[in-house]
C-alpha cells in the first residue's frame, strides 16, 4: 500500500527508488527554489543548516558536528538553542509545503560489563555515547 502511495504522487523512479528532490540554492538571497515555481527565503542561519545537511545526502550528523559548522566554533550556541533553531525551520518548511525536513535521531548510549581486576567488581563501561543525529529527509 505504501509503494501505491509513492507511486501514484510520483515518487519512486523507475527502479523503484524514491527520486532524489532537486533544490536550487541562491547564497546571495538565501532563497531555497523547488518544484514548479516554489521558493523560500530562511535567515541565515536557516539557510546554513539546510546547505550542509542537503550536500551531505544519506548522512546523518550530531548536533555537535552541525553546530560548528553552521554556527562556526566561536558561536557556538547551547544545545536547546540549536534544536529551536531547527524547530523553527521545519515550521517555516511545515508553511511552505516544502519536501524536506529535518529528522532527529537518537542513538542509544550503549555499555558492556567489566570486571575491575583490583576489586573484583564489575563495573559499566561506556562503549558507545548516546548522541543525537539529524538529517535532512524527504516528508
Amino acid at each position: 500500500m505504501q509503494t501505491e502511495v509513492l507511486v501514484s504522487l510520483d515518487l519512486l523512479d523507475t527502479d523503484g527508488a524514491l527520486k532524489p528532490v532537486l533544490v536550487q540554492f541562491d547564497s546571495v538571497s538565501k532563497t531555497l527554489f523547488w518544484g514548479k515555481g516554489k521558493s523560500v527565503q530562511l535567515t541565515d542561519l536557516q539557510y546554513a543548516i539546510v546547505d550542509i545537511l542537503y550536500h551531505a545526502p544519506g548522512w546523518q550528523m550530531s548536533i555537535t558536528c552541525l553546530e560548528e559548522r553552521a554556527w562556526g566554533k566561536d558561536e557556538l550556541p547551547s544545545a536547546p538553542a540549536a534544536k529551536m533553531a531547527i524547530s523553527r525551520l521545519n515550521s517555516v518548511f511545515d508553511d511552505v509545503d516544502f519536501p524536506l525536513e529535518v529528522t532527529r535521531t537518537k542513538r542509544e548510549l550503549k555499555t558492556v560489563p567489566i570486571e575491575n581486576p583490583s576489586t573484583k567488581i564489575l563495573m559499566d563501561v561506556i562503549v558507545q555515547p548516546e548522541i543525537e543525529l539529524y538529517e535532512l529527509v524527504r516528508r
